[in-house]
């Protein structure tokens, strides 16, 4: 199924429409057309699994992190890095927006210089003797000898 995206839901996940209804899917962009399969149909809204994008957008990059696709530990990446400061302005305006019925203007995102290796707090998993970040939905550990993110103590 084709849709076009037209918007990030709270977690970045792409939103589409397909027969009116409201489809998320990862690792998509705004204003790309996508092909889809559904994988998981709710009342309100369903589930896609990203099959081929059609049209792609010039704000899409290609991950640094070799775990992108399979690890759960961030999802923006693959957004160029004014797209994600973009994504997260327009997401505390939308959650005030939200919870509090204001409008609100809001500060743009500042940016994190660098852009790589400034997280000092990250939350792995352990289970039977693996140590790692979680699949994206799922409880499997990914295996990760680095993280782009991760400051140098962490790694």
């Amino acid at each position: 199924m084709e849709t076009k995206i037209f918007n990030y839901g709270m977690n970045g996940e792409g939103v589409g429409s397909i027969d009116g209804k409201i489809v998320l899917v990862n690792n998509v962009l705004v204003e790309e057309i996508v092909d889809i399969e559904v994988i998981n149909d709710y009342q309100n809204y369903s589930i896609g699994k990203l099959n081929k994008i059609i049209a792609e957008s010039p704000k899409r990059q290609i991950p640094p992190c070799p775990y992108f696709s399979e690890c759960g530990g961030c999802g923006l990446q693959h957004m160029t890095y004014d797209e994600q400061l973009k994504f997260k302005t327009n997401h505390i305006k939308k959650t005030i927006k939200k919870i509090t019925g204001l409008d609100v203007n809001v500060n743009n995102t500042v940016a994190s210089k660098p852009f790589f290796g400034y997280r000092n707090k990250m939350s792995f998993s352990v289970f039977e003797n693996n140590c790692g970040l979680l699949k994206l939905n799922s409880k499997d550990i990914v295996n990760i000898n680095s993280c782009p993110l991760a400051d140098s103590t962490i790694n």
